[in-house]
C-alpha cells in the first residue's frame, strides 16, 4: 500500500506542482533522527513520501485519521496519530521507539499550519526537542518554501 500511495502522490505533485528539493541526501541517508520544520499546507506531510525514498513517519493530529482518504494515506505512510493539546504519551513513546529502531520521525513543531504570508514561524512547541532528547538523537531541520502556485 505504501508504494502505491507514494506513486499516486508523486504523480500528483509532478503534474500539478513544481517541487525542488535541496540537500535531499541529508534526510535520505539519515537513520533514527527527527526531522522538523515549518508547516504551511495540508500537502506538507504528503510531499515527503512523494519525493523521498526514505520512509518518514510524520506525527499528525488524530482528527485527520477520521477522514477516509486522508486516513488511508496517513496509515499507508506510517503516520503517528497524536492528541493535540495534551501530553500524548502513546504518540511520544511510539515516536521514541521508532527512532531507536532507526526510523525517521517528522514533526511540525508549531503543531499547526502557519498562515504567515512572510513565512514567519509561529509559536513552537517543544515536542521535537523532547522526543529527540529522550531518544538520544539529532534533529535535522527542513524548510518548505512555496512558490506562487502552491
Amino acid at each position: 500500500m505504501y508504494n502505491f500511495i507514494r506513486m499516486l502522490l508523486a504523480l500528483f505533485y509532478k503534474i500539478f506542482y513544481k517541487v525542488t528539493i535541496v540537500n535531499k541526501e541529508k534526510i535520505e541517508n539519515a537513520k533514527g533522527v527527527v526531522i522538523s520544520g515549518n508547516h504551511l499546507s495540508n500537502h506538507d506531510p504528503l510531499l515527503f513520501p512523494a519525493f523521498f525514498d526514505k520512509k518518514i513517519r510524520f506525527i499528525a493530529k488524530e482528527e485527520l485519521f477520521k477522514v477516509f482518504f486522508i486516513k488511508q494515506a496517513l496509515e499507508a505512510t506510517g503516520a503517528i496519530p497524536i492528541k493535540r493539546g495534551t501530553f500524548d504519551r502513546t504518540a511520544i513513546n511510539n515516536s521514541i521507539k521508532l527512532l531507536r529502531e532507526g526510523e525517521v520521525v517528522g514533526i511540525f513543531p508549531e503543531g499547526t499550519r502557519s498562515h504567515s504570508k512572510d513565512l514567519d514561524l509561529g509559536q513552537s512547541h517543544n515536542g521535537a526537542s523532547f522526543i529527540a532528547t529522550r531518544a538520544k538523537t539529532k534533529i535535522i531541520p527542513f524548510a518548505i518554501i512555496p512558490n506562487k502556485n502552491f
